[in-house]
């Protein structure tokens, strides 16, 4: 229906995710990518293509302009508009409002002293406080289930996804393990699979149920709303949570990254962010930055009104660059720091990436295409690979990874080889990929 109104010409203005861009226009005057540092603008599944790429192309056909509105654009966005190639427009200062103040707990202090290792005496003073003052709460844990795993105390054997390469959470509301990969689900051993001694697994790391129950339990009386992907399966879910904590219907909202976009709640005045430097740990040359945007995102949801606002970010590791960057809020610092580092390693925006990932259900097959593949490229430019990736939906995985100045010259080699050799898996092909862990 929405498509057809587009088509006659009927309606002024579009509102949508990234299938929006695909819209029939016949008079497109302005394309806005709002957030446009978010990674879901990308489309990983076939057919890949960056929302951004598209909105360009688009702009350049009707002869508009496009608007990529960020407060922590993408680094390949700001070096662009750094070298002219894009046109740079700053807005320096929060709209009739001044910036939260932050501040960085090391967690691992408070774990030493054996208090909650989830919410630090000082994070629970601030809440408290809200509370008293009929002020409302955000807290930030960008993981969601009760445990992360289950462990036997006796042989340490995990509880991991029959499907995947990673082990199962525990998932409190259904008392079930649940795969955040495929989604499969199993029941909880009793006996030890292992060792075979009965009633041995325990809980190790948390998600959002259990911080839901640790946070009921040290205020009872507060009223809790949970946002992750598992409370918002259900059609309009995503809006009536957020018409209940707006209506504050609720006195604290906590979940995973999907609170720290681009929400306005005027009665907001406190942020919390559990363990704020978990991304760091991931191998992706963008851990950084990601770990950056989601920090300062999520903190700019404190304080959006007549009332001063607070963050309170906990972390592990506080003499970290990235962490000292988002406590004075720091973009830019940030940035010089980061493309020093993009430089040093031959990353995007300096160079150009291509992934190449072989899949199927036989590992010999899989391998000896990606191997194969490998063995007949030649170019200008650098061969990473082939890594063996974890197993997903019972898929084994291989990628190579090409980097290099000359997209065009990655691209036909790809293509000299693909089309003179006989390749039994599936192969997907991702032209500047955006996550690579």
């Amino acid at each position: 229906e929405q498509y057809r109104k587009v088509l006659k010409n009927k309606v002024k203005v579009v509102v949508g995710t990234r299938s929006a861009i695909f819209m029939p226009f016949s008079n497109l005057g302005l394309i806005i990518l709002d957030e446009e540092h978010d990674l879901s603008y990308k489309q990983e599944n076939t057919p890949i293509y960056h929302c951004r790429d598209i909105a360009i192309k688009r702009a350049k056909n009707f002869n508009c302009k496009v608007l990529l509105g960020s407060a922590t654009p993408s680094l390949d966005s700001y070096a662009r508009a750094l070298r002219n190639v894009y046109e740079l427009v700053e807005l320096p200062f929060r709209i009739n409002e001044s910036l939260p103040t932050i501040e960085i707990v090391n967690i691992s202090k408070s774990m030493r002293k054996k208090n909650s290792y989830m919410i630090s005496d000082v994070l629970k003073e601030k809440i408290q406080d809200r509370l008293n003052k009929k002020q409302q709460i955000i807290l930030l844990l960008n993981r969601r289930g009760f445990n992360t795993s289950l462990r036997c105390y006796n042989c340490n054997h995990v509880i991991m996804c029959p499907h995947c390469d990673i082990a199962m959470s525990y998932h409190h509301d259904i008392k079930m393990m649940k795969c955040h990969m495929c989604n499969a689900i199993k029941p909880v051993y009793v006996i030890c699979p292992d060792c075979g001694l009965k009633n041995t697994f325990y809980g190790y790391g948390y998600g959002t149920q259990r911080l839901e129950k640790e946070v009921q339990t040290m205020f009872p009386n507060a009223r809790i709303l949970r946002m992750d992907s598992d409370t918002t399966r259900r059609k309009n879910s995503h809006e009536y949570i957020f018409n209940e904590f707006s209506k504050h219907n609720a006195d604290i909202l906590l979940g995973t990254q999907m609170i720290s976009k681009g929400l306005d709640f005027p009665n907001v005045t406190l942020v919390g962010i559990l363990n704020g430097d978990a991304g760091l740990s991931r191998l992706d040359y963008r851990s950084q930055e990601l770990t950056f945007d989601l920090l300062v995102q999520a903190s700019g949801r404190s304080g959006r009104s007549h009332l001063d606002g607070e963050v309170v970010i906990q972390v592990f590791d506080e003499d970290n660059h990235v962490i000292k960057s988002v406590l004075k809020q720091d973009y830019k610092g940030f940035f010089m720091s980061e493309m020093k580092y993009r430089k040093a390693g031959g990353y995007p925006p300096y160079n150009y990436l291509i992934a190449l990932i072989f899949y199927g259900r036989k590992n010999d097959v899989v391998s000896e295409d990606a191997y194969n593949f490998i063995s007949k490229l030649k170019g200008n430019f650098s061969i990473l690979g082939p890594s063996d990736l974890l197993k997903l939906s019972d898929q084994y995985r291989y990628r190579i990874i090409l980097k290099g100045k000359n997209l065009e010259e990655m691209k036909q080699a790809i293509r000299n080889v693909k089309d003179n050799i006989d390749i039994k898996s599936n192969l997907r092909i991702d032209v500047n990929p955006m996550i690579l862990d």
